[in-house]
C-alpha cells in the first residue's frame, strides 16, 4: 500500500538563490516501487516538480497554466483554446512553426491541451535535448508575437475544428446542451472550444489581454518526468525561466455551485438525428468536487459506481446485456471534472429502439437497489482491487505519470492525497458505499437525455 514521507531540504545561500523552497516526497506505490517526487519554487512563483525515472534516456516536460475555459471573460468563450493555437506562432526569436519543427528534428513529440481548468503544453524528448524545449517554452511564455493576421487565421482554424468535431457530430451537440442544462449559470456550462458566434466575433485585443494576464510564471507548474535529476532541471529552470518577472496573477472569481439547490425542473432533453444508428440514453449528475475533506467519501462513491456499471462484472452489464438483453452497451463512471464539480455519468445504447424505455427502467431499478442496501463485501473488494490496479498502471509510464501528477497538482490535490488513494480504497466498507451512492445519486442534480435516430 502507498506510504508517503516528506523531507525538507535547505539550500545554501550561494547555491541557486532563486529557489524559494525545495522538498522531496518519497512515494511507495502498490507495486512496492519507490517514486521520488521533488519540488522547488522559483522566486517568481513558478513551481517545479521532478520525478527521476531512468527506464529510458528520455524525459517528458510539461508546462501547466492555471487557466482554462471556465476562466474566460463573458461572451468570449473559446479564447483559452484559441490561445493554445496561438502559442505555436512566431516569437521575437523564432518564426511561426519553429517550435514544432525543432522538436521533430530532435526526435521528440509534442502537443497541447485545454480544459475547463487548465492549459498544458508538453514534449517527450531525448534527455540531452531537455534544455532546448525548456528554452522554447520560456521564450513563448514572454516573447510571443501576436499579430492580427495570425489571430484571424487561428480563429478560422478553430471554427473549422468546431465544424468537424462538434457541429457535424450529433452526440457532441447533445453533450453541449446537456452541460448547459446541468451547470446553467456556471462556466462549466460553456464548451471549452467555445460557442460559434462568440468565436466569430472574438476581438483581437482579447488575445493580447489573455496572454498578458495569465501566461506568467506564477500561474505555471513545470512537471518533468524521466532520466534527469532535480539539480539538473533547476539549473535549466533558473537559466531560462528565472528572469521572467511574476505578475501576481490569479484565476478570475467563479460563481459557486449550490449543490443543495435543485436544478430547475425541466423535461428530459430529446435529440433526434438520422446519424444516430441506435437509441442512446444518458444521465448526468453533478456533485461536489473532490477535496481533501471528502476524499474518503469520494473513494466510496467511486467503488459504488464501479460496482454499478463499470465493466463486464458490473450490475448494469449483468442486468441489461446478459439478463434482459435490452442493451448493446452500458457504462457508469465518476468523472472528477475539475475545481468546481464532479459528475456521475450513466450511458447506455439500446439493442433496439423499442427497448429504450425498458432499458431505462432497469437502470433506475439497479440504482435504487444500490441506494437501499449496501453491496456485498466481495463486490466492494473486487471493485477496490480493480481501481487500485488502474491507479498503479497510471504510474507505470513516463508520460502517463507526468500527466497524472500535473493534472492533480493544477487542480490543487496534494501529493500525499494522490498517493494514499489506493490504500484508502481497501478500507472502504459496504455501508460507506451505500451512504455515498444514496447521497450523491440525486435526481435533483441530474439531467436525462434521449438520443434517437430519425427517419
Amino acid at each position: 500500500m502507498p506510504q508517503t514521507k516528506t523531507k525538507i531540504t535547505l539550500l545554501g545561500i550561494g547555491l541557486l538563490s532563486i529557489i524559494a523552497v525545495i522538498y522531496t516526497v518519497f512515494i511507495h506505490n502498490p507495486a512496492n516501487n519507490v517514486i521520488r517526487v521533488e519540488k522547488a519554487i522559483l522566486d517568481n512563483g513558478m513551481e517545479i516538480y521532478v520525478v527521476p525515472y531512468d527506464r529510458a534516456p528520455t524525459v517528458t516536460h510539461m508546462i501547466w497554466y492555471r487557466i482554462g475555459g471556465a476562466d474566460e471573460p463573458n461572451k468570449k468563450s473559446g479564447i483559452a483554446h484559441l490561445f493554445e493555437h496561438l502559442m505555436f506562432k512566431a516569437t521575437k526569436n523564432y518564426p511561426a512553426g519553429a517550435f514544432s519543427q525543432k522538436v521533430a528534428e530532435l526526435g521528440g513529440q509534442h502537443n497541447a491541451m485545454t480544459s475547463q481548468d487548465f492549459t498544458v503544453y508538453y514534449q517527450r524528448i531525448p534527455k540531452q535535448h531537455l534544455e532546448t524545449v525548456m528554452s522554447l517554452e520560456a521564450d513563448r511564455m514572454v516573447n510571443l508575437v501576436l499579430s492580427e493576421d495570425d489571430f484571424q487565421t487561428e480563429k478560422n482554424v478553430v471554427l473549422e475544428e468546431r465544424s468537424l468535431r462538434v457541429d457535424s457530430n450529433p452526440q457532441a451537440l447533445a453533450n453541449e446542451q446537456i452541460s448547459a442544462r446541468l451547470y446553467q449559470d456556471h462556466p462549466y456550462s460553456i464548451p471549452v472550444i467555445g460557442w460559434r458566434d462568440e468565436i466569430e466575433n472574438m476581438p483581437y485585443e482579447a488575445a493580447q489581454t489573455f496572454y498578458q494576464n495569465y501566461y506568467v510564471p506564477d500561474q505555471a507548474i513545470m512537471v518533468v518526468v524521466g532520466d534527469t535529476t532535480l539539480e539538473s532541471v533547476l539549473e535549466l529552470a533558473k537559466k531560462h525561466f528565472g528572469s521572467i518577472p511574476a505578475r501576481k496573477a490569479k484565476r478570475p472569481d467563479r460563481p459557486i455551485i449550490d449543490f443543495t439547490k435543485p436544478l430547475k425542473e425541466k423535461p428530459p432533453l430529446t435529440f433526434t438525428d438520422p446519424r444516430f444508428q441506435q437509441s442512446i440514453w444518458q444521465h448526468r449528475t453533478r456533485l461536489m468536487p473532490f477535496t481533501n475533506e471528502n476524499e474518503r467519501e469520494m473513494a466510496a462513491l467511486t467503488i459504488g459506481i464501479q460496482i454499478l456499471g463499470s465493466g463486464a462484472n458490473s450490475r448494469l452489464y449483468s442486468r441489461l446485456i446478459r439478463q434482459d438483453k435490452t442493451a448493446n452497451y452500458v457504462n457508469a463512471s465518476l468523472d472528477p471534472i475539475g475545481i468546481n464539480a464532479a459528475e456521475i455519468r450513466l450511458f447506455a445504447i439500446a439493442k433496439n429502439n423499442d427497448d429504450l424505455a425498458k432499458m431505462e427502467q432497469a437502470i433506475h431499478e439497479e440504482v435504487e437497489q444500490m441506494r437501499r442496501s449496501p453491496p456485498s463485501k466481495s463486490e466492494v473488494s473486487r471493485a477496490a482491487s480493480v481501481l487500485a490496479s488502474e491507479n498503479l498502471y497510471a504510474m507505470d509510464g513516463q508520460s502517463d505519470m507526468a500527466f497524472n501528477f500535473g493534472y492533480s497538482l493544477v487542480l490543487g490535490t496534494e501529493l500525499d492525497d494522490l498517493t494514499n488513494y489506493p490504500k484508502m480504497l481497501f478500507r472502504i466498507s459496504p455501508q460507506e458505499v451505500q451512504d455515498a451512492v444514496s447521497k450523491h445519486m440525486d435526481a435533483d442534480q441530474s439531467v436525462t437525455a434521449y438520443l434517437s435516430p430519425s427517419e
